[in-house]
């Protein structure tokens, strides 16, 4: 009777050892799936910022889209062969609004396209 209880107790820690391991498993399984708002905020946390490149978007995005809006608007070249390029333009500075390196692209593409001039 001694050995079958210490049989029985043997088994039954071995059954916890197994049990322990298959959570660990399935612990680890999980943890490396993730799911894409995880991943992102894994990716954003990884991420630096460029300090210059925010404040650039946020002082002077601001003031070189207006100029490039009012130089670059389509009613500005109504009726010649610049209207659509200008019109193009004029939509690409609309969607770039905030993005300074793009509004600085585009403002070279609006020299050469459009040949106007820009301070």
């Amino acid at each position: 009777m001694e050995t079958l209880k210490q049989h029985f107790w043997e088994l039954f820690a071995i059954f916890e050892l197994l049990v322990i391991i298959w959570l660990i498993i399935k612990y680890v399984k999980q943890k490396k799936k993730r799911s894409p708002e995880e991943e992102q905020i894994r990716q954003a946390k990884e991420n630096k910022v460029d300090m210059e490149d925010l404040m650039k978007d946020l002082h002077l995005s601001s003031e070189l889209f207006r100029e490039l809006s009012r130089k670059c608007h389509p009613d500005r070249f109504a009726g010649s062969d610049l209207e659509s390029p200008a019109n193009e333009l004029f939509q690409l500075i609309q969607q770039n609004k905030s993005n300074y390196r793009e509004l600085v692209a585009l403002k070279e593409k609006a020299i050469t396209e459009l040949n106007i001039q820009l301070s």
